[in-house]
Formats: C-alpha cells, structure tokens, sequence
C-alpha cells in the first residue's frame, strides 16, 4: 500500500503562490521615494541661501552670527549693496495629490482597507462597510478556496493513513466552512433583526444578532426566563 501521491499538502495564498506584498512592493517603494524626496526638500527650503552684494562684515561667519543675534546685517553705503536670497520652491499640492493617488493604489491593488477613507463616514451603513470591505472579501474568498482544497487533501491523508493502518475508514462528507469576523453596523443589524420577526425563525434572528456569542446559550437564557415570566403569571415560585 502507498499514498497514491505525494504526501504534501500546499496552503497557498493564491494562485500564483506570491505573497500580497509582491503586488504592492513597487507602489509602496515608490510612496516611501516620493515622501523622502519631499522632506528632503522641505529641509533645504530651511536652508536658505544669501547672495550678499557690499556686506560690510569681515567675514561669513560674523555674517551668520549677526543674522542670528540682531536678526538683521549691515550693509555697505553703496547703491548696488543688498541681499537676495535663493529658496528652493515645492508644489505641495501636487505633492499631495500624488500621495493620495499612491496610497489609493496600495487599498485597491493589495485588496486592503483604508480605515480612514472619506467614504466611511461617522456613522458607516452595512452597505458602505461591505463596499469598503469588498476588496479584502475577494481576497478572502480566494484564500478560503485554496485551503478547502488543502483541507481536503488534509482529509485524503488521514483516511489514507487509516486505510494503510488497517483502521476503520469514515466515509461521511466532511463540510469545511470558515467563519469570518466582519465590521458591521450594530444599530443597522439590531434594527433588521428587529424587522424580520415573524419573517424568519427566532433562533435565526438570535444567531444574527451583533450581541450574541454563544447561540444555544443565549436559547437557552431566553427559554429560562421565559419560563420565569410563565410561573410568576402563574402564581407561583420558580425553583432556583
């Protein structure tokens, strides 16, 4: 007896099995670029450069320090005396601009969440969350199919090791189902539980809900105090 194949099972993040990075490494190198290029220049702008025409200093240096001392220099009598200045200029909102358009790139291209798009709003519906989160959700989705594939072939081992062991071999199907925290409205999904009564079962409308954990749990809770409610109607004491 064999495995029939390789025993080895890839959980791979795509189908291309490349890291999420590799899509993005170009739009981030050049983000990281362009914002060292523009502190940079932002530095300079502090640097200044002075043109100096009839100083009546000795020196640089008592320029400098006459500069920094009375905040001001003398100057010769002469009519062509004077200083003039060369700043090195930025268009800051072009600057801007690109970044935003960088960082727009990243979200879309990485599949990721922008937290502080403009487009979330205070108070976010469940239909502006699910838009938000639409990139991250194909990026999921392809993931999850991955590993069910993987999964299955995780099960295709086992039973293999069984069979080869001479032990009992289950034949039931075995349903691989992810479950995914998601951001949600909780007002919006209160209010929509609210909504489907006598729609769809009660416990449907309980598991739905954004406060609930534990689903036999809270039934039962809800059933005891229901019963509760039914004894003192009755009259009676309920037995702690």
């Amino acid at each position: 007896s064999n495995w029939g194949k390789v025993p080895f099972i890839p959980f791979k993040n795509n189908d291309f099995e490349l890291p999420d990075l590799q899509f993005v490494k170009t739009l981030i190198d050049n983000y990281d670029l362009t914002r060292s290029d523009v502190a940079n220049l932002l530095e300079d702008i502090k640097n200044v450069i002075y043109i100096l025409k009839g100083y009546g200093g000795a020196n640089l240096g008592e320029f400098v320090r006459d500069l920094a001392y009375y905040n001001g220099i003398k100057m010769d009598t002469d009519d062509e005396a004077g200083v003039d200045t060369i700043e090195t200029d930025i268009n800051i909102e072009a600057a801007k601009t690109h970044y935003e358009a960088l960082k727009k790139d990243i979200f879309d291209f990485g599949q990721g969440v922008d937290k502080n798009s403009d487009k979330l709003g205070n108070s976010p519906s469940g239909i502006a969350l699910k838009f938000i989160y639409s990139g991250l959700d194909l990026k999921c989705n392809s993931m999850e199919e991955n590993f069910k594939w993987a999964f299955e072939q995780l099960v295709y081992f086992v039973n293999k090791y069984l069979e080869i062991t001479k032990q009992p071999v289950s034949d039931k199907e075995i349903e691989i189902v992810f479950n995914r925290d998601i951001a949600i409205n909780e007002s919006q999904a209160i209010t929509d539980c609210q909504n489907s009564k006598g729609v769809i079962s009660n416990k449907t409308i309980i598991a739905n809900h954004p406060w609930v954990t534990d689903l036999d749990e809270e039934m039962k809770q809800i059933e005891k105090e229901l019963a509760t409610v039914e004894v003192k109607m009755l009259g009676g004491e309920m037995d702690e």
